[in-house]
């Protein structure tokens, strides 16, 4: 399943709202559809920075399959080529901070090379069995 949006912050929500549906058909726990949305929230708002800086006006994509037992959920170029640990602008602790927010919801993310020089952000939830029914005994 493939979203994509216009790089514009009005649409991050859009972005929400399926990865929402998505987790939600793969029987995601809320608790963690909670967390992946807001995850995505900030990887969509790294990409539309990515986006701010090219000449062209590409839109951004977020893909949700299934993978061996997993959930897993991109969004593209969502991490800035070369941004510095270090902050030195209100603008750059904004960066950092999203990235470190992803990472702390998410420890298993992965970076991945972005299809013109980004980096894009792999989630992965497991997909974990339903625990069986049990029968009450008879009183």
């Amino acid at each position: 399943m493939v979203l994509e949006i216009p790089a514009l912050a009005g649409h991050v929500n859009t972005a929400r709202l399926f990865v929402g549906a998505v987790a939600r058909h793969f029987g995601i726990d809320e608790g963690s559809v909670d967390d992946l949305k807001l995850a995505v929230s900030e990887a969509c708002n790294g990409a539309i920075r990515v986006r701010a800086a090219e000449a062209d006006d590409r839109p951004i994509r977020v893909a949700g399959m299934e993978e061996k037992g997993s959930l897993l959920i991109e969004v593209e170029d969502a991490v800035e080529p070369q941004v510095s640990a270090i902050a030195s602008t209100t603008e750059d602790l904004v960066r950092g901070l999203g990235l470190e927010l992803i990472i702390a919801l998410f420890p298993d993310v992965l970076m991945v090379p972005g299809s013109r020089g980004g980096t894009s952000v792999r989630l992965s939830l497991s997909l974990g069995t339903e625990p069986a029914a049990q029968e009450l005994p008879d009183a």
